[in-house]
């Protein structure tokens, strides 16, 4: 998605745990994260940029802070949240949880929240 973008640096990915290990371990200098709004999504964003500077100081040998930037959401699609979509697909409605999305991500969300097992 990125490269199509013309990114072709910027690697987008879902991992679990700490977020700053895996930037670390694929040698990332930076993270950004969509937010709806800050009203909406604000101060639990700059909690997780926190961790994320906090975190390497004290659990990583040598680890360095990593800079969090965040990147406000098309006007249009301010209303959706992460969690609505990730409801729909558990629910087996993949054409409403596409509808959520930009254009051209839906197919890629829902491969990457696909119930374990789906093919």
């Amino acid at each position: 998605m990125a490269q199509t973008a013309g990114l072709a640096n910027v690697k987008v990915a879902v991992h679990e745990g700490y977020v700053w290990r895996y930037a670390h371990a694929v040698g990332a200098e930076c993270l950004y994260r969509g937010i709806r709004s800050w009203s909406a999504d604000g101060v639990p964003e700059r909690t997780l940029e926190l961790l994320n500077i906090v975190g390497p100081l004290l659990l990583a040998p040598a680890g360095r802070p990593l800079r969090t930037r965040l990147l406000g959401a098309d006007p249009r699609l301010a209303h959706v949240s992460s969690s609505a979509v990730r409801r729909a697909l558990a629910a087996g409605d993949t054409a409403r949880a596409v509808g959520m999305l930009p254009a051209g991500f839906g197919s890629s969300v829902a491969r990457l929240y696909a119930p374990v097992g789906a093919s």
